[in-house]
């Protein structure tokens, strides 16, 4: 009997649903870092992290901003998720897009692949390239707006 359906589950198909589900897996993330990289604003940008961060099965994500501009420097910091998770493994990447410092921590039950950090850096940074460039842009208006007046 065990030969007997050895032979007989490939020949009726189910090794490929664990395949399909598997390209639905990849496909569902892929999925997701397009949202990402798609943010037009902090706040879609913050969700999507966190909805990244779930598709990759990850514990806790950190996401550290610095604007910086010729008169101040602001820091805001977004955490979702266990940052006390035992046996985790940390991550992390950071950039500068315009004038902002970007910095993304997370925390993963299973070691993230290579591959998968560069693709949510390449993602993330999209978004901050767009969000932050068109941002320092009108709080640089604003401020001499404010000093004129």
């Amino acid at each position: 009997m065990a030969v007997l359906g050895f032979v007989a589950i490939p020949k009726l198909g189910y090794g490929r649903i664990r395949r399909a589900a598997a390209s639905q897996a990849d496909l569902d993330a892929r999925r997701q870092l397009d949202r990402l990289a798609a943010a037009t604003d902090e706040e879609r940008m913050w969700l999507e992290l966190k909805g990244m961060s779930q598709a990759f099965a990850m514990v806790a994500i950190r996401l550290s901003l610095v604007y910086r501009n010729e008169s101040d420097s602001v820091a805001i910091q977004r955490v979702h998720g266990n940052w006390n998770e035992p046996a985790s493994r940390p991550g992390a990447f950071d950039f500068i897009a315009d004038a902002t410092s970007v910095k993304v921590e997370f925390i993963s039950a299973s070691e993230p692949s290579p591959s998968t950090v560069e693709n949510m850096r390449q993602a993330t940074h999209s978004a901050c390239t767009r969000i932050f460039g068109e941002e320092q842009e009108l709080r640089v208006a604003r401020s001499k707006e404010t000093a004129v007046v």
